[in-house]
C-alpha cells in the first residue's frame, strides 16, 4: 500500500513570505527543505547556540556533526495546511537540498520500519483514521451484513432451540411419569406378596414339616416383608443345624441369628431368621 510506504518530498524556500505550492497524496511523509530561507550555522567543540536552540520553540532545525541548518517555524505552517491528509513523519533542514535529502532518506528508512509504526502512538492514530476513511463504506456494508446475517441465524436458531427445549421438557415429563408408574406398580406388587407370603398356611406349614426330633418351636412371626422370626429350644446343637439346613432347602435364605444355653442348662435355645 503507498499510503504505509513514507515519501520524501523535496521543498526548496527561497522566499520565506511566501511559500511553496505542495502536492501529495495522502500519507506518511518526510519532508526535505532546502534554499535560501535556510540559515546554517558551524558548531564549535563546547558552542552554547545548541542549548539556545533546544528551548526555542520559534524555530525548527537539524543538527549534523558540524552545523546545525534552522528556519523560523511559522513559514511551514501553510505547507502542514497542504499536507493535511498527510502524517509528517520528520521535517529535515538542510543547507543543500543534497544534505537534506540524504539526511531524508535515513529518516525514511526509520518509519519504514514496523517497530517504529507501533512505537509511535500518533502514527498508529493516523494510520487507522485513514484506514477507516478509505475503507469506510466496505467496511459499513460487511458489517451490516454480519448484522442482517446474525439476526437471520439467531431467529432460526432461537425457533430451534426452544421447539429442542420444549422436547426435552415433554420426554422429561414423560420419563418421571413412566418412573412413578413403574415404581408404585413395583410397591404394589410388593405390598402384595408381603401380604399374601408370609402368612400362607403353606409357609408355615414347610417351617414346621421340616422340624426334627429334640427340636420345640417357641414363636414364629411376620418382622420384615418376606421375613419370618423363628425361635425355639433344642437338646442338641446338632439338631439347630441340621434344622437350619432343612429350612435352607425350602427357603434358601436362611441364617440362625442367636444359639445360648438355656438358664436351667437343659439344652438350648435359638432364633433362626427366613427370608424369602
Amino acid at each position: 500500500m503507498r499510503w504505509i510506504r513514507p515519501a520524501v518530498i523535496e521543498i526548496r524556500f527561497d522566499n520565506l513570505e511566501l511559500a511553496p505550492e505542495v502536492k501529495a497524496p495522502p500519507g506518511i511523509v518526510v519532508l526535505s527543505i532546502s534554499g535560501q530561507g535556510v540559515t546554517s550555522r558551524s558548531l564549535g567543540g563546547h558552542d552554547p547556540f545548541m542549548s539556545r536552540l533546544k528551548v526555542n520553540s520559534t524555530l525548527v532545525w537539524t543538527e549534523y556533526h558540524d552545523h546545525v541548518c534552522y528556519m523560523p517555524s511559522t513559514v511551514l505552517g501553510p505547507i502542514k495546511a497542504q499536507l493535511s491528509s498527510c502524517f509528517i513523519a520528520g521535517i529535515v533542514i538542510g543547507a543543500t537540498a543534497k544534505e537534506a535529502f540524504e539526511t531524508s532518506l535515513r529518516l525514511k528508512e526509520e518509519y519504514s520500519n514496523m517497530k517504529t509504526v507501533v512505537s509511535s502512538s500518533q502514527l498508529r492514530r493516523f494510520l487507522l483514521q485513514h484506514l477507516y476513511r478509505t475503507a469506510r463504506l466496505p467496511i459499513l456494508i460487511f458489517w451490516l451484513l454480519i448484522l442482517v446475517g446474525n439476526y437471520l441465524l439467531s431467529s432460526r436458531l432461537g425457533g430451534a432451540l426452544n421447539a429442542e427445549y420444549q422436547k426435552k421438557q415433554l420426554n422429561e415429563i414423560r420419563q418421571r411419569n413412566r418412573q412413578e408408574v413403574t415404581s408404585q406398580q413395583k410397591k404394589m406388587i410388593a405390598d402384595y406378596q408381603g401380604l399374601i407370603l408370609p402368612k400362607s398356611s403353606i409357609a408355615l406349614d414347610r417351617i414346621a414339616a421340616v422340624l426334627p426330633d429334640g427340636i420345640c418351636l417357641n414363636k414364629m412371626e411376620l418382622v420384615g416383608i418376606h421375613v419370618i422370626s423363628v425361635s425355639g429350644n433344642a437338646s442338641e446343637l446338632s439338631g439347630v443345624l441340621k434344622y437350619s439346613d432343612a429350612l435352607k432347602e425350602l427357603f434358601g435364605a436362611v441364617e440362625i441369628r442367636s444359639m445360648e444355653t438355656r438358664s436351667n442348662g437343659s439344652g438350648y435355645s435359638f432364633d433362626i431368621q427366613i427370608r424369602q
